[in-house]
């Protein structure tokens, strides 16, 4: 008798372990379910008008982005590559980077890929060589300082583009690759090789099969704190927000942009109107996203449509004046952006934002 009860235990604790295995087997195995929203209206809306020169030295800033106290700016059309501005007085601190392929030269124009602060409060920036695919991490303090020298720099295979590596870490790069659809990977700090690749083809992804409105490289915006991935299809009014694994958890849909537009036709002329998301500029709390409507008359509309990474709308600012190379300020509640009627670098406060 008690070898039966005996057997009859083993064999129950027997089962209960397969069954958990199959538990925690087929739980690893299951996808988060992603939420799709669709965005008809935001509970907060405000027109903003009044907009303050930072200055008028640039011509045609190709890229801004706000990088601790001071404004980043890439211009295409001067002397110099990089400009740094104090953004609590908007004054030019410093010209860095000529043309050229010397020390110190970038022979195209420059692209910031991401800011961050090290652990000493200090901030960097990686900065991508386009022609030679290397990627630049520089201080600010120390460019500031008069030292051009990079603090690190990675050469890039060519099956990375070049304007996706953005840090999640100092042993985690992430990125999207224009040559694999639709793809996200991460790879390691010396980007020799990707480590990590996981192809992930969203929902209703649409690739434009002529290649001329997919999403960009730069459409990619990491949170670095979060490992939060936040991409936009900038010609279909979409947002896609994949997690740290980068599985896809959200997805955010312009309830008035067509699903299924015709390409063929040039400058899609079948439009009503022009749909255009720029890339996502990110804060711990919320997603912007610089929203473009132009008409038929070419009268544009310039929107800032904000989200908190769920994918609930929180607040839209329609501006005054249109304007392109845009960067936000969250901590002084500004946002930065260069004119398309007199091309000044300005600024616009936002009343609104928390």
């Amino acid at each position: 008798m008690k070898q039966i009860e005996t057997n009859y235990l083993i064999c129950l604790r027997q089962t209960i372990y397969l069954l958990v295995v199959i538990l925690v087997i087929t739980g690893c195995n299951v996808k988060p379910e992603v939420k799709i929203v669709e965005v008809e209206a935001f509970p907060k809306e405000y027109l903003v008008k009044g907009a303050k020169t930072v200055c008028e030295e640039l011509s045609c800033p190709h890229q801004m982005i706000v990088c601790g106290s001071v404004l980043l700016c890439v211009e295409k059309c001067n002397d110099r590559w990089l400009y740094i501005y104090d953004l609590e007085s908007n004054r030019l601190l410093s010209r860095l980077f000529g043309h050229g392929k010397g020390p110190y030269e970038y022979p195209k124009a420059p692209w910031i890929l991401d800011i961050w602060v090290d652990d000493s409060g200090e901030d960097y920036f990686s900065l991508a060589d386009q022609i030679r695919s290397i990627i630049y991490i520089y201080s600010v303090k120390n460019l500031l300082n008069g030292s051009l020298e990079p603090t690190k720099q990675y050469k890039l295979p060519s099956t990375i583009p070049t304007r996706t590596p953005q840090r999640l870490n100092d042993s985690i790069w992430i990125g999207s690759a224009q040559r694999q659809e639709g793809s996200l990977f991460s790879y390691n700090w010396n980007l020799k090789s990707v480590t990590n690749w996981k192809k992930r083809v969203p929902i209703d992804f649409f690739v434009d099969p002529t290649n001329r409105y997919r999403v960009n490289d730069e459409a990619m915006r990491l949170n670095n704190k979060s490992g939060v991935i936040v991409s936009s299809l900038k010609y279909l009014k979409r947002i896609y927000i994949y997690n740290s694994e980068l599985v896809l958890t959200h997805i955010i849909r312009d309830k008035k942009a067509p699903r299924n537009p015709d390409f063929s036709k040039p400058n899609m002329a079948s439009y009503e109107t022009v749909l255009f998301y720029e890339e996502p500029i990110l804060s711990s709390k919320y997603i912007g996203i610089i929203n473009y409507q132009y008409t038929k008359e070419y009268q544009p509309d310039t929107e800032l449509l904000i989200f908190d990474y769920q994918g609930n709308p929180q607040e839209k600012y329609i501006f005054d004046q249109p304007f392109s190379c845009s960067a936000i300020d969250w901590e002084r509640k500004r946002l930065y952006c260069m004119s398309q009627l007199d091309y000044r670098v300005m600024y616009y406060d936002l009343i609104g934002l928390e």
